[in-house]
């Protein structure tokens, strides 16, 4: 083989690489945007508490039935309180991200005895 004919083919080798990596690198880009778009639309599912005995929850100790029904009866109150909240436009504005149920709910008591305070001052007065 002549010096000439394998630089050609060294050359045309080369330009195939290249090319073959360029499609390579457009493949795997697209590959990873379509992950992306995948974990976007993808809801995460939030892990559920299992309630065993022995476990201690919100202050209260597993030990029967009893003792479990209870702590499944103030996970459901909370559960409620926090689709109150989300469903309430005041406080829904921060979508009560970081804030715990106890923190919101006084939140919404002081609103509520604010707008009380001053709806009683205006109904005394006599304008006119």
């Amino acid at each position: 083989m002549s010096k000439k004919n394998s630089l050609a083919q060294k050359r045309k080798r080369h330009e195939y690489d290249l090319k073959c990596e360029k499609e390579a690198a457009e493949k795997k880009q697209k590959a990873s945007l379509k992950k992306a778009e995948k974990k976007i639309d993808k809801p995460q599912k939030k892990k559920t508490i299992k309630i065993r005995r022995g476990m201690k929850l919100r202050g209260i100790k597993v030990k029967d039935a009893d003792s479990k029904k209870k702590v499944q009866k103030l996970l459901a109150q909370e559960r409620a309180m926090k689709m109150a909240i989300d469903e309430d436009p005041q406080v829904s504005g921060k979508k009560s991200r970081g804030i715990s149920v106890k923190a919101a709910t006084k939140r919404v008591a002081k609103k509520d005895k604010a707008a009380k305070k001053s709806d009683s001052g205006a109904e005394g007065m006599v304008i006119g």
